[in-house]
């Protein structure tokens, strides 16, 4: 049979992915265990992470590598060969950008020589050429092939793994092609690597030729042992250096192939796990070897993922699970492992703003008890013993720290992570643009004229960001994206700039984006998405994050959405929509969702609408429309208006130097942004209308701004605190205000009224002294910042002073 009419054997067989990669082990440390399973992983548990990025989904090979602490994965099927590097640090996964790329390839072999330092890729296939025999190293950075004198026949899918107790890496099996007359060869043969080149060994005894096996070495025996592949039973044997010998045990697992099998360097106990395949079906069982096979009964199952790669995670010193298929090829990362704090990075934050972030934790039994173990956390932190690290910081800095929990079994697990917590200014009152032309964001200040250089620029592989549609800030100064070009939001801390990874991105098959390209938020926190291909809105659920499916969408021909651009959510919780070819201005209520009509349609040739794009509400609530193709701003009051009306006042005209205006918001103060297409942006003064020259325009070489496309304006500075404690008379009394979004240092007031006879207001916000009698006071505090032009904030306060006891 000819190498090419045996292919899709070769697909069935290992795992129906296509030559899917056998499943390798990474070993980093080992210790002496009993026969009975670590009481830790008698707790264990599997767990779905959500890192940020990570690579397309595939079957393939990865192994941890103890001189840089990271996990290396390589190529695999996607479907088709893969070249990518990408590396794992215990929270994210960062692709690498070597100088020497290794062929494209699936089902190699990848181990790491703890005698040498090397980490080691053998073989593979090409899937449409050949079968490959290369040696690879990884150093850090870059691939380098290595040519020994002697070495193994191509070959795929073999076992591989580190033997601690020799000091070299073993490998068995595996699939060779053109050595027989059939194109392929199931073979049995024992190769090891001491650092310089392969040599082939002749044990007197050998498992049966076999393909999709893996290798672990076990602690209890001080050997390694092979399990599973094809061909094979459900026999364990173990390699002592110089032959193979069969294990016995009382139980075992069933026969698999494609099989996840690693050592738990955290327990020093063999893990078999996530799901493997045999005689036509799929096992999705977890299994401890500590010299004997017990099952596994965790609180979560396996994950179903055929051929996924697994190895040692630098974070828990547990496993790390990647890829496979379960239906259709994966990208899902999954932790094993007993109780363990979840590598989530802190999002960063800002003086003067609250925060506050839940630590979670996983493999637990019980309740659990958090507390800070070591460092200290940032000025106005605290840490809950139920896990809420929250309040309002008061430095700029970055904190490094630990922080400890603890469950309720018996005996109790403690789990210890660092973690670190960047706390910046808080966003500079300022402009945010897009820059459509190189997938760019670049803010400036709010008095910015002319060519002037950006105050702030997201940028670089790490923001995300590809083909920004819209931005929008949340009322703490949060920086939403819709990425048009890649179906995803991003949301970005507060402050963030550079090449900076997003807080948070939605997006995946169960969120029903598509190109994403309008966005809003509702009063209390719901996500309002414009989806222009399907004709749809989708809603979002606070906070939603990852492929978090939509809680409801607005879609169907009863709509009247059409390409739906800009969308705004006024006053009593009605969205907006401008819909772009149409031009219309359609208006639903709060909670719509299906095929709901619209409450109002704006539309018709009085309202001079042509290609509307960006919608903003001003001040008193109006509608104001970046009307594209006729160059000009209507405005329309809401509510009460609808059909063929006549906008309120339109700026328009040659003076305005609008040119394709594409997006627009204002600032605290009323005045107008406009982000035009094709002459940067304009800056118009509050309450303007008719044919009126700009205040200024941003634009030239040194803003970056190419192609502006979305715009916003950075919240205003506002005061935080709601309500003042009661006094009681002759009582020393003590109060602090607090603020946000504005720049330090703040300056505190009295606008109007006065406060209870005895007591004072500090220009740093602090209300001191002691009340003379009981009242109560009607008073209205200001708070003015240091940005030029200064923001200005105020708000009216009732405090009651009780009689004393």
């Amino acid at each position: 049979m000819s190498r090419a009419a045996h292919r899709p054997v070769i697909t069935a067989v290992l795992a129906s992915i296509a030559l899917a990669a056998a499943i390798l082990l990474s070993w980093s440390a080992a210790g002496t265990a009993g026969a009975a399973p670590d009481p830790a992983t008698l707790h264990a548990t599997w767990t779905k992470l959500s890192p940020l990025t990570a690579p397309s989904p595939r079957a393939t090979a990865m192994a941890y590598d103890g001189a840089t602490h990271q996990v290396v994965l390589f190529g695999g099927y996607g479907p088709g060969a893969l070249d990518d590097t990408w590396t794992w640090d215990g929270t994210a996964w960062t692709q690498q950008t070597p100088v020497h790329v290794p062929t494209a390839r699936v089902a190699q072999q990848m181990a790491y020589d703890a005698q040498t330092g090397q980490l080691i890729m053998f073989g593979g296939d090409e899937i449409a050429v050949r079968g490959l025999g290369d040696t690879w190293e990884w150093n850090g950075s870059d691939w380098t092939q290595l040519l020994p004198p002697n070495g193994p026949a191509n070959r795929s899918s073999a076992a591989m793994a580190y033997d601690p107790a020799t000091h070299q890496i073993v490998m068995f099996g595996g699939v060779q092609y053109g050595l027989q007359h059939s194109g392929f060869f199931v073979a049995h043969d024992t190769w090891t690597w001491d650092g310089t080149t392969w040599t082939q060994h002749t044990p007197a005894s050998s498992p049966p030729p076999t393909s999709g096996a893996s290798m672990a070495f076990d602690p209890a025996i001080g050997k390694l042992v092979l399990f599973g592949g094809v061909n094979a039973s459900n026999d364990t044997w173990a390699w002592d250096g110089t032959s193979w010998s069969k294990l016995s045990s009382s139980a075992s697992p069933p026969a698999h192939y494609d099989v996840p099998l690693a050592l738990d360097s955290a327990t020093s106990e063999i893990i078999l796990g996530t799901a493997s395949a045999v005689a036509g079906t799929t096992l999705a069982d977890t299994w401890a070897l500590d010299s004997a096979w017990t099952p596994l009964h965790p609180s979560a199952p396996s994950p179903a993922l055929i051929g996924a790669a697994v190895a040692t995670d630098p974070g828990t010193g547990h496993l790390v699970v990647f890829g496979g298929q379960s239906g259709q090829l994966s990208n899902q990362t999954w932790l094993w492992g007993p109780l363990f704090i979840s590598p989530a990075p802190l999002p960063a934050g800002a003086t003067g703003l609250p925060y506050s972030r839940t630590l979670k934790a996983t493999g637990a039994t019980g309740a659990l008890h958090w507390k800070l173990a070591s460092g200290a956390l940032p000025p106005g932190l605290a840490l809950s013993p139920q896990g809420v690290l929250s309040g309002t910081p008061t430095a700029v800095g970055s904190w490094t720290f630990k922080v400890a929990v603890t469950d309720s079994s018996t005996p109790a697990q403690t789990a210890r992570r660092t973690l670190t917590l960047t706390v910046g200014t808080g966003p500079t009152p300022s402009v945010y643009v897009a820059n459509g032309a190189n997938s760019e964001i670049h803010g400036f200040s709010l008095t910015a004229r002319g060519n002037a250089t950006p105050l702030v620029t997201l940028a670089g592989p790490h923001t995300t960001l590809n083909g920004p549609a819209a931005l929008l800030f949340s009322p703490i100064g949060e920086l939403y994206v819709a990425n048009a070009n890649v179906d995803t939001v991003d949301l970005f801390g507060v402050g963030a700039t550079g090449d900076t990874a997003p807080n948070r991105i939605l997006g995946g098959g169960q969120t029903g984006l598509h190109a994403p390209d309008g966005l809003a938020l509702g009063a209390d926190g719901e996500l309002f998405v414009a989806d222009r291909p399907a004709n749809a809105i989708t809603v979002y659920a606070p906070g939603a994050s990852g492929d978090a499916a939509p809680i409801r969408t607005i879609a169907g021909p009863d709509t009247q959405l059409d390409s739906p651009h800009g969308l705004a959510v006024d006053a009593a919780g009605h969205l907006w929509v401008a819909n772009t070819p149409a031009g219309t201005l359609t208006e639903y209520p709060a909670g719509a969702g299906g095929d709901t009509p619209p409450m109002a349609v704006i539309g018709g040739p009085a309202t001079s609408l042509n290609d509307p794009q960006g919608l903003a509400q001003g001040l008193a609530g109006q509608l104001l429309v970046a009307n594209t193709y006729g160059e000009s701003i209507p405005m329309f009051p809401n509510p009460g208006i609808t059909g063929n009306a006549l906008p309120s006042s339109s700026l328009a005209g040659g003076d305005t130097l609008l040119s394709f205006p594409v997006s627009l918001d204002l600032d605290a103060a009323g005045r107008l942004y406009v982000a035009n297409q094709f002459a940067g942006v304009n800056i118009y003064p509050a309450g303007t209308t008719s044919d009126t020259a700009p205040l200024a325009t941003i634009g030239g070489a040194a803003t970056g701004l190419s192609a502006p496309e979305a715009l916003a304006v950075t919240p205003p500075l506002y005061i935080r605190t709601r309500s003042l404690p009661r006094a009681i008379a002759s009582r020393r009394y003590r109060a602090r205000l607090f603020a946000g979004l504005g720049r330090a240092p703040l300056h505190w007031a009295i606008v109007a009224g006065h406060l209870p006879r005895g007591l004072g207001l500090t220009p740093a916000g602090r209300i001191t002294g002691t009340p003379r009698a009981a009242g109560n006071a009607r008073v209205t505090l200001g708070v003015t910042d240091s940005t030029r032009p200064r923001m200005r904030s105020h708000r009216t306060f009732r405090l009651v002073v009780r009689a004393g006891q």
